[in-house]
């Protein structure tokens, strides 16, 4: 639905991806540069979250005049690096967060966890998207 869209619609909101980054990015880098904690787990969202950011630019690299291979190539990383990866890692990190906060978990454990998941979701990512290279 997102790459349906007009080109001028797709720009917007990858403008406003960009403006959620940063104000992500302004939350985030100053918890990261404080000493003394464990900053894994910080780190994982903040790089989910700029793959959120950034990963839908990847829909805006082709035109109308781009060869439909080369179109559905950019298309299906949007569909399955940016919806299907970096949504899973970002809500896992988040929900992590949650937990540690919460004192459920604890940060280097909930890391760790965290790590596994991106693993599973980016892999299996990975793999969805080369499947329609064919």
């Amino acid at each position: 639905e997102y790459l349906d869209m007009g080109r001028f619609w797709q720009i917007l909101i990858f403008v406003g991806l960009l403006v959620w980054l940063a104000l992500m990015a302004r939350c985030l880098i100053p918890a990261l540069r404080r000493q003394g904690e464990d900053k894994h787990l910080l780190a994982l969202l903040f790089i989910a979250s700029a793959g959120i950011g950034l990963l839908f630019g990847a829909g805006l690299l082709y035109e109308r005049d781009t060869h439909l291979t080369v179109a559905e190539y950019w298309r299906w990383w949007v569909v399955h690096l940016w919806v299907e990866g970096v949504f899973e890692v970002f809500a896992t990190a988040w929900v992590a967060w949650v937990f540690v906060h919460l004192r459920l978990l604890k940060a280097s454990v909930a890391a760790i966890y965290v790590m596994f998941s991106a693993m599973v979701f980016l892999g299996g990512g990975v793999l969805g998207t080369f499947h329609h290279l064919y």
